[in-house]
């Protein structure tokens, strides 16, 4: 029961810790410290370290185009899940 417990910890960490991340790139690109040069099209990315979203405009068209890359939205998860964890584990070792 107390293994379960730290997992469930564990995760629910993580999914904030990636949910945090995820929304700091999605300010990063639409509140950017460059301007865009005025031949550059506009273009949002989000995911750390694994880009998992996409949208962008074609021409000069109004309707954006976007996609989602399932496999790099897996890679982050499982990549955050595993540095959190690894955290919990090192912070707990050096408690003891």
């Amino acid at each position: 029961m107390n293994r379960i417990r730290k997992l469930t910890g564990i995760t629910f960490l993580s999914i904030l810790f990636f949910f945090s991340i995820s929304f700091v790139t999605f300010l990063c690109q639409i509140n950017p410290l460059h301007y865009y040069k005025e031949n550059e099209n506009y273009k949002l990315e989000i995911g750390f370290p694994f880009k998992y979203y996409y949208q962008f405009f074609v021409n000069d068209n109004k309707i954006p185009n976007s996609g989602w890359i399932g496999k790099n939205l897996i890679y982050d998860c499982l990549l955050t899940w595993i540095f959190i964890a690894g955290i919990y584990y090192i912070i707990k070792k050096i408690k003891k």
